[in-house]
């Protein structure tokens, strides 16, 4: 609840406001102190939500501010949903800057979902675009829609017609466990994507059991 509690303060940041820079971005997020109050959050995000056709439009306006932004995207769907704000902007999240959430089937799933219900929605088990060749753990993230003020949204349909955006919690699930479960050192514990207990499916191990 405290996680998605931060999603809609930001969230509510795109309603108050018509336009939302990145250094907006940067002051908001800042101010949320996560890694003192909400630890184990690798990142907040914001993707806007349209159709591949304005892809090139799109990066033109970012340029404007930073010539090195470029979406990276297989533009294989009808729509695209592009990182474009990122905080902390380290080098660890400036490798998903840019990066099409909704290229990918398992983020597009959640990514669907949230837009359909209007709810906050959860990824399944997926490597972070952020992971190098090293220390790499299972992520997740928390996507939650922003729709355009003041229209209809009593349907799927029409929530998916009004979405401009996302904001999402990005979680490498170590480091997110370990924070949540360090006062329960002295248990062993496993947590499983999904419903069944398979080696594939292991997003935290606490100790030596597996």
């Amino acid at each position: 609840t405290d996680y998605i509690q931060i999603l809609k303060g930001c969230q509510g940041v795109f309603y108050a406001s018509d336009s939302v820079t990145s250094n907006d971005w940067k002051i908001y997020t800042a101010n949320l102190k996560v890694s003192e109050n909400y630890p184990g959050i690798q990142a907040i995000a914001y993707a806007p939500y349209l159709p591949k056709n304005q892809s090139s439009a799109l990066e033109k306006r970012i340029h404007r501010n930073n010539k090195e932004f470029r979406i990276k995207s297989t533009f294989k769907n009808e729509f695209i949903a592009p990182i474009v704000y990122i905080e902390p902007f380290n080098a660890r999240n400036q490798r998903a800057w840019g990066f099409d959430l909704y290229s990918d089937p398992v983020r597009r799933k959640a990514i669907d979902r949230a837009i359909a219900t209007g709810e906050a929605s959860i990824t399944e088990k997926i490597t972070l675009v952020q992971e190098t060749s090293t220390n790499v753990q299972p992520g997740l993230l928390i996507f939650l829609p922003v729709y355009k003020t003041g229209t209809n949204l009593s349907t799927p349909e029409s929530r998916k017609q009004n979405t401009v955006g996302l904001v999402s919690n990005v979680f490498r699930a170590h480091d997110l466990m370990n924070a949540l479960f360090q006062r329960y050192s002295d248990l062993d514990i496993q947590i499983y994507d999904g419903p069944t207990v398979e080696p594939g499916n292991l997003l935290y191990n606490s100790g030596s059991l597996l």
